[in-house]
């Protein structure tokens, strides 16, 4: 899940992996616009299963990418365990393509809540 700060009232979803992804025009990704992204707690989903990855945000899916390509690892590396990463980056090839407004400075993301379940298989 992206926003980047010039366009604040959509956000992104992009699955990045060695063969789909932004550099090659590749990545396999969707957007959901969300007026109050900023001024509001919002609660962010990924389902992560074996097949499919399905991203929404307050409990409505607006990505899916399943598993469907040829290229192995490449293209569906989602097969062992990966880290929970929450930050707050500013600037960037894409969040600073149209400057960074110093006045905005200095920013803080909030987080009310992280919940993380646990299916009762391990992802093979």
């Amino acid at each position: 899940m992206e926003m980047v700060g010039w366009d604040a009232g959509i956000v992104h979803a992009t699955l990045h992996t060695a063969a789909f992804n932004h550099v090659k025009g590749t990545q396999r990704g969707a957007q959901t616009p969300i007026a109050t992204a900023c001024t509001a707690y919002h609660r962010y989903q990924l389902d992560w299963r074996q097949g499919s990855i399905t991203i929404g945000v307050d409990d409505k899916a607006y990505m899916r990418v399943a598993n469907d390509r040829p290229g192995g690892t490449d293209a569906w590396p989602f097969t062992r365990l990966y880290d929970l990463i929450l930050n707050l980056a500013i600037g960037g090839d894409w969040g600073g393509v149209k400057g960074i407004d110093d006045a905005a400075l200095p920013q803080r993301m909030q987080i009310d809540y992280v919940r993380y379940w646990k299916p009762d298989r391990r992802i093979r």
